[in-house]
């Protein structure tokens, strides 16, 4: 660290000065005085606030900001290839919080400009309804070349939430399953199935109830991991699967699949109808999903980026998107944390841009993409210096500025067309330079610290950040084709950091494409509904790894998933009169039995042998040894729906001990 501090308020604004905009900018467009918005005055006491904490000389954090040696020279006459140290009080995060956010105090004791005002005023539409909802202008801000280095302690998150108790007494995969999916919106989709059964045959309506959709649940569940060639060969004599054929008739699960509704069409608005919600028929199941996912607490490393929902059925709604494995589908937007937990999820209707919404929260329209960052981080807790990563699709100055007040921090890529003046060298000039070559600029605009960086690889990469920069530099192996061999190339810091957070939603995408549930339908939000069951398992798995601290893969949690949600209150049907073919088969079968020992009988989970519902004893003709633990007496009785033996007899009872203990 230099000894050499710059102490004077006027070489610092020489140094890191912004233009002042003048008030006549706006006679361009037509504007009267009157019609200028200006912030409120929380921003315009920032100098005051800090001005008097910096008197306090006895209390001083050195900031470092870092300048190239060969751009030195035009920032003043020194030559000094020390850093310049800008002097920040070490107690800035003390402050009020609305007074002064700690990720602006990169230049908060900078005064802009004598006349804050004149720099913080925006244009104003006409409409009485955005009236007080200010658009954002067009920014032109000054580039300079430099490596920015942040203050850890400004950025350090203080967000962390302890896990709520409810979720913390969880014990089984149906237990973390059904917090989503909880008693609430299963009886609502079972009342909305029966009400659309009924519009559709009044005659004989099929009445559904949640006990129903809990098991249609387990058998699609079950159907993602057991593939078959089509939904009744799970019931068919030669192939089919115990647990679904022992769940449910095929003509049963067929019914409910024909009915299964979530919202009352009757309420549905015209298609010509400018406020109709495009996805009205799944919005109670969406709207439900998103409160259950955002009340876990939010990491402090977010990523967003979209997801796809393959199909290639004939809908609106359908979007193509080549860069992704399955490129025709459903697009959703989604929030997750760097382990892949999905916190919020929004799906594509090119509808959601909607500007009575903005009203409601104070927002300033950034634009189409600009507006689903803004939507998507409603639900992120403020100045908790959560992180937050996206790409080049939704990156834009505005959004950043706008996320850096609310104590979000932002890495993305950007298009260049999108950050005006930008000092980096051309791409084509870029190509020409060594592999690892990157360089630096940056700029302040409304007192928020915004870096750019171009770095080379295979290609050129941008990155810009509002809490990170190019140093310190690490490397990274690559492979010459040249050389045809692994070499050691520089890469900057920021671009470290993006490759590590980033991938979240990639994550979620990877673990729901393994196992996914596979099921033709010609209804377009039956296809929608089974994807968001699919999130919502992969969101229990997530819950139930970090709450347990028990290792399970995703295959093994899906099967106990679907055993418990098809046994649970399942009913044991009894069977009728054996015919002579069915006697001479099953002799057949004991036979075979008896050539090769039978495989150890599994123990069912604490949910399905505590739940006290259809357990019935069955005496078989062969004994084996009791389940019950320390009990080495063979026994004729077997529960029929555990599928186990034990003890019922005058000198043991292990059958009342298993189930009610």
């Amino acid at each position: 660290m230099c000894d050499n501090l710059v102490n004077n308020e006027s070489e610092i604004q020489r140094i890191l000065s912004i233009p002042i905009e003048s008030d006549d900018e706006f006679a361009d467009i037509g504007l009267s005085d009157d019609e200028n918005f200006e912030l409120p005055e929380l921003f315009e006491n920032d100098d005051r606030i800090l001005n008097e904490a910096i008197d306090d000389s006895d209390n001083i954090l050195n900031y470092p900001v870092y300048f190239s040696e060969e751009n030195i020279t035009n920032f003043g006459s020194s030559t000094s290839q020390s850093p310049i140290v800008i002097q920040i009080p070490s107690d800035v995060q003390s402050l009020p919080t609305a007074s002064v956010s700690p990720a602006s105090s990169f230049v908060s004791q900078i005064p802009i400009s004598k006349n804050r005002r004149s720099t913080r005023k925006l244009i104003v539409s006409n409409n009485p309804k955005t009236k007080n909802i200010p658009k954002i202008k067009k920014l032109d801000p000054i580039w300079r070349k430099g490596n920015f280095s942040q203050n850890p302690e400004f950025i350090k998150f203080f967000g962390e939430k302890p896990m709520p108790d409810e979720i913390k007494e969880m014990k089984s995969p149906k237990e973390f399953f059904c917090y989503f999916f909880d008693n609430e919106l299963l009886a609502h989709i079972a009342e909305q199935s029966t009400l659309y059964s009924t519009q559709q045959n009044p005659e004989k309506p099929n009445k559904i109830t949640i006990n129903d959709v809990r098991h249609f649940l387990g058998i699609i569940t079950m159907m993602s991991i057991v593939h078959l060639p089509n939904t009744r060969s799970y019931w068919s004599e030669n192939t089919h699967n115990k647990i679904i054929r022992n769940c449910m008739s095929v003509n049963v699960f067929e019914n409910i699949r024909r009915y299964m509704h979530f919202n009352d069409n009757t309420l549905d608005l015209p298609r010509d109808n400018p406020n109709r919600d495009r996805v009205f028929k799944v919005r109670p199941l969406i709207d439900k999903l998103n409160k259950k996912f955002s009340s876990v607490p939010v990491e402090e490393n977010l990523s967003l980026d979209e997801q796809l929902c393959p199909t290639k059925a004939v809908s609106y709604l359908k979007q193509y998107l080549p860069l992704k494995p399955h490129k025709w589908g459903y697009k959703l937007f989604v929030l997750c944390g760097v382990s892949g937990y999905g916190y919020n999820f929004e799906i594509y209707t090119g509808n959601e841009n909607k500007e009575d919404e903005r009203i409601i929260h104070h927002e300033p329209d950034f634009g189409a993409t600009g507006n689903i960052v803004v939507r998507m981080t409603r639900m992120v807790p403020e100045n908790v210096h959560h992180k937050l990563f996206f790409d080049n699709y939704y990156t834009s100055l505005p959004v950043m500025i706008y996320l850096e007040k609310k104590g979000i921090h932002t890495v993305g890529t950007f298009r260049r067309n999108r950050f005006p003046n930008v000092c980096l060298t051309d791409d084509r000039l870029l190509m020409k330079k060594d592999r690892g070559y990157s360089e630096e600029c940056f700029t302040v605009v409304e007192d928020v610290p915004i870096s750019a960086v171009a770095w080379k690889d295979n290609k050129v990469v941008h990155v810009s950040s509002t809490f990170v920069g190019e140093l310190e530099k690490n490397v990274v192996s690559r492979f010459d084709k040249k050389k045809k061999t692994t070499v050691i190339v520089p890469r900057p810091k920021i671009i470290e950091v993006y490759n590590k957070h980033m991938g979240g939603v990639d994550l979620m995408d990877s673990m729901i494409g393994r196992y996914r549930i596979i099921m033709r339908s010609k209804k377009w939000y039956m296809k929608i509904f089974y994807h968001l069951v699919d999130m919502s398992i992969v969101n229990a798995w997530m819950l139930y790894k970090k709450v347990t601290k028990k290792p399970m893969k995703l295959a093994q949690f899906r099967e106990q998933l679907a055993v418990e949600l098809c046994q649970t209150e399942m009913e044991i049907k009894k069977k009728g009169r054996k015919t002579k073919e069915s006697l001479e088969k099953q002799m057949l079968e004991e036979l075979e039995k008896r050539k090769k020992r039978t495989p150890t009988a599994i123990i069912p989970s604490t949910q399905i042998r505590l739940d006290g519902h259809q357990h019935r004893i069955q005496f078989e003709k062969i004994r084996r040894v009791c389940k019950l633990p320390k009990c080495k007496f063979q026994s004729f009785a077997k529960c029929t729906k555990c599928d186990v033996f034990l003890c019922c007899n005058k000198e043991r009872n292990c059958f009342d001990l298993f189930h009610y203990t």
